[in-house]
């Protein structure tokens, strides 16, 4: 899977399944954090600093939470041992 970023998010380029996934800044943002030092956590508080969300932070830990799962199960991350 290869990631291409745009001015504006980017692309997940699944060369195996010839599938494109469209992202938004909020996702290419995410995933450039999966960078196995940064927990689910450090990667949320970044995302509600960095795009200035006006919503309670617990909600973006759970959308953080949520889109890392669904990454997971799609193979764009994998987990690291600690």
């Amino acid at each position: 899977m290869r990631l291409i970023l745009e001015d504006e998010g980017g692309y997940l380029y699944d060369e195996k399944k010839e599938t494109i996934k469209v992202l938004n800044t909020v996702a290419v943002a995410i995933l450039k954090l999966c960078d196995g030092r940064h927990s689910v956590q450090e990667i949320a508080e970044v995302i509600y600093r960095e795009f200035d969300c006006k919503v309670p932070k617990e909600d973006i830990i759970r959308d953080v939470k949520e889109f890392l799962e669904r990454a997971l199960e799609e193979g764009v991350v994998i987990l690291l041992d600690d």
